[in-house]
């Protein structure tokens, strides 16, 4: 028992630093991730030099062109973020114009409400699923 116990310690451990290694990974340069596929692929498929050169000019612009389109929506979210956060802001300072300061505040806390409820569903509907 004591044996299995002392087994049982061990293994979580060691779970738990596989685990925690996981999300640790190293944002690559797009050229060294291509060049890291065709030596991979140059392996797997057993390709020659030529193969090989040809294989990561490929890669190569592929990896580079992907990089450019993920910081390009990544700037286009940023504009969308801020075209929401701008028109939030118009709407708050239009609905307080419109309300009273009790009436506001009483808005502020049932919205409040809400989204810590709605907050609480997503919780408890993902423990269902996970339950299944």
């Amino acid at each position: 028992m004591k044996k299995l116990t002392i087994l049982a310690v061990l293994l979580f451990t060691v779970m738990g630093s596989v685990f925690s290694q996981r999300g640790k990974e190293v944002k690559m340069d797009p050229k060294e991730k291509a060049e890291k596929i065709s030596q991979r692929l140059k392996t797997d498929l057993n390709l020659n030099e030529e193969q090989y050169s040809n294989l990561l000019v490929l890669n190569t612009e592929k990896a580079v062109k992907r990089e450019a389109q993920h910081k390009e929506m990544k700037s286009e979210m940023d504009a969308k973020r801020a075209v929401v956060k701008t028109e939030r802001e118009a709407y708050n300072t239009n609905l307080k114009s419109i309300l009273t300061d009790k009436q506001y505040i009483k808005y502020l806390e049932t919205r409040r409400e809400r989204r810590d409820s709605h907050g609480e569903a997503k919780r408890m509907s993902s423990r269902r699923r996970s339950r299944n």
